[in-house]
């Protein structure tokens, strides 16, 4: 790969290679059926058309061999197509090739790579992790370790992007590369042969108290299921857990099967609708509860927010409208639409809407999307509404009436409302949020041995003890850039905690970073206390 340089970007943190923002952006555009698409074939639809087809090739000839400048023809045809399906709904998505792997990578819950997960500091990669058992793992390389060459490329020292970077490093499985890091000043070189990431769905698993688990899912992978089983039968068997908190905060869906799957696990009866699909030419398709439970669950508690959507939605919306347990939260997404993935020629792709789902109490939580300007917006709609601070600044579009298994009203085509609404949390409404999140990883890199020295050994005396003090807090506000130096301490709380959790991370792993973060998290603490006040929605 050709090495080139970019407008520098201010200090980032990737994560293993496991999240890139084309697989998020694939993500968020919706989720797919493993069906066949009943209606007319590709073939007579075209033949139908011909005429239409024609001048299309007419036009494109024309702009090949008489426009006056001279055009890339796969440029002209890749914008053509995403200009026809941007006009369709929001979801529906032309995937060039060069993004396809990424994104079917996400889903399938794996990639082809080396194992790392790296941060760019100072136009330096330096290795924050490296995946247990993985390819650099097995070959010895550090968390720590500086890469300053791939392949004879020097990379030390220019302002890489991301996926300039994922380039360099990702590659078939059984592939060599070959890394230079410097290790305290040392040179190493390394010859790491590629092999299969697995890309985590579920975070976090592990208990809240003495019987209630808590399970975060970041998004429905084709792993997702067994992932989950394989943690919540862990806490059942080593912890006697009996309820469970589902966290889909920010789960932006993903696979269908697997949120019905691990629905089936909440639900004892068999037979139970969960969900159903229908189209204009896609035949009506129910999903429902398969009676075969493997392990009990009592309570249930799911969290939800405004960017829980699709099998997030699809889960919560489930829950909700059979009374199985109560949703924890803010109103979530509202993405109600299907899509199924065509390969086209040349390796791209188009992720086309072909159906709607419904969720059992027949609503369909779609939202309106006749402005796509306003849907693009809406996150930032909730913001000037208040919504996202007060339950009650949310003015219902769709007031058709819809009734839960126990005949509570609930509504439509807006997402799904919450049953106990958790206020956002004011730093996240923070424009400089995120630049201010991007330099909590650096701090903590650069002072990890004066923590280290200081912290407990075990997780459990570190969340009881380990203080972030004023004084690293003052180190930390002088470090970041001066534009952002308003007032240090309107958010001081907020970022101590988030310190903490990122020593946690370095410390105990991603279970630690999220005991910490939860331990003050105040849509758990509303969890446990529905069931310790054995609300009935958590009731069976």
């Amino acid at each position: 790969m050709e090495n080139k340089i970019r407008p520098k970007e201010n200090y980032n943190v990737w994560l293993p290679l496991l999240l890139s923002l084309v697989m998020v952006a694939g993500m968020f555009i919706g989720f797919k059926l493993n069906s066949d698409v009943a209606g007319p074939s590709i073939k007579k639809v075209i033949n139908n058309n011909s005429e239409t087809r024609s001048s299309v090739d007419e036009v494109l000839n024309f702009i090949y061999a008489k426009y006056v400048d001279q055009v890339d023809q796969e440029e002209v045809i890749e914008d053509a197509i995403k200009t026809i399906v941007d006009e369709l709904d929001p979801h529906s998505n032309y995937i060039p090739a060069r993004y396809l792997r990424d994104i079917n990578d996400s889903m399938d819950g794996n990639f082809e790579g080396i194992g790392v997960e790296y941060l760019v500091y100072k136009d330096t990669i330096i290795v924050l992790e490296v995946t247990k058992d993985g390819p650099s793992d097995k070959v010895g390389l550090l968390a720590g370790d500086k890469i300053i060459a791939v392949d004879d490329s020097t990379i030390a020292g220019l302002e890489l992007r991301n996926n300039e970077i994922i380039d360099f490093l990702k590659g078939p499985k059984g592939s060599t590369v070959s890394v230079d890091v410097l290790r305290q000043n040392k040179p190493l070189n390394f010859q790491i042969k590629r092999d299969r990431i697995d890309l985590p769905s579920v975070d976090a698993a592990y208990m809240l108290n003495d019987d209630v688990a808590y399970i975060k899912i970041n998004r429905f992978s084709s792993t997702t299921f067994r992932e989950y089983m394989e943690a919540f039968e862990k806490m059942v068997k080593e912890d006697n857990a009996q309820h469970i908190v589902i966290d889909l905060r920010q789960n932006p869906g993903g696979l269908l099967k697997e949120a019905t799957n691990i629905l089936s696990q909440i639900f004892q009866e068999k037979g139970k609708l969960l969900v159903y699909t229908e189209g204009r030419t896609s035949k009506k398709i129910e999903y429902k509860t398969t009676g075969k439970n493997f392990f009990s669950v009592d309570k249930v508690a799911v969290l939800i927010d405004e960017g829980s959507a699709s099998g997030s939605e699809i889960l919560a919306g489930a829950i909700q409208d059979w009374d199985r347990g109560v949703l924890v939260g803010r109103r979530t997404f509202g993405k109600g639409l299907v899509q199924e993935q065509y390969p086209l020629k040349g390796g791209s792709a188009l992720r086309l809407t072909v159906a709607r789902y419904y969720i059992p109490s027949g609503r369909s939580i779609q939202k309106d999307y006749s402005d796509m300007d306003i849907y693009r917006n809406d996150y930032h709609e909730r913001i000037l509404s208040g919504e996202l601070m007060e339950q009650d600044s949310f003015e219902l579009i769709d007031t058709t009436i819809y009734y839960t298994a126990k005949k509570r009203e609930v509504f439509a085509k807006s997402g799904i409302m919450p049953d106990i609404f958790v206020p956002i949390d004011k730093f996240y409404l923070d424009a400089d949020r995120f630049t201010i999140n991007e330099q909590i990883p650096i701090y903590v890199f650069e002072h990890l041995n004066k923590f280290k020295s200081n912290s407990p050994q075990d997780l459990k005396t570190f969340i009881k003890t380990e203080v972030v003090t004023d004084a690293d807090y003052d180190e930390f506000w002088a470090s970041i850039p001066e534009t952002l130096r308003t007032d240090k301490n309107v958010h001081k709380d907020q970022i101590k905690l988030l310190i903490k959790s990122r020593l946690a991370k370095h410390f105990f792993g991603d279970d630690g970073m999220y005991k910490v973060l939860n331990n003050e998290d105040v849509s758990i603490q509303e969890a446990l206390s529905a069931f310790e006040n054995n609300s009935p929605l958590t009731l069976k």
